[in-house]
């Protein structure tokens, strides 16, 4: 099976076991929902004992994190960017 058929399947499967209360009381119920499901065995015992670790490491999901540093700009710099801003803005006035 594909991964994102998996994704697709998995998505879909704990979509409507949150929306349907009798899956959320009903273990039972749950655990054939589960089993119908179109996905690996793995994932099925992951999501039967309610192992989100195991269910992250079955699809592989690892959020890709990202950290940006920008400079802070002085006072000054901020001020002759605005001024610098409105000159342009008055040449394009005068020029059309």
């Amino acid at each position: 099976m594909s991964f994102n058929k998996t994704v697709s399947t998995i998505t879909q499967l704990l979509e409507q076991l949150g929306q349907d209360a009798n899956l959320q009381i009903d273990s039972a119920q749950r655990q054939a929902a589960i089993a119908a499901a179109d996905i690996s065995n793995e994932l099925k015992q992951a999501l039967i004992q309610a192992d989100s670790l195991a269910v992250k490491n079955q699809l592989d999901v690892c959020p890709d994190v990202y950290c940006v540093f920008v400079a802070h700009e002085e006072e000054d710099d901020a001020d002759d960017s605005r001024d610098s801003g409105s000159n342009n803005t008055q040449v394009i006035e005068k020029a059309a």
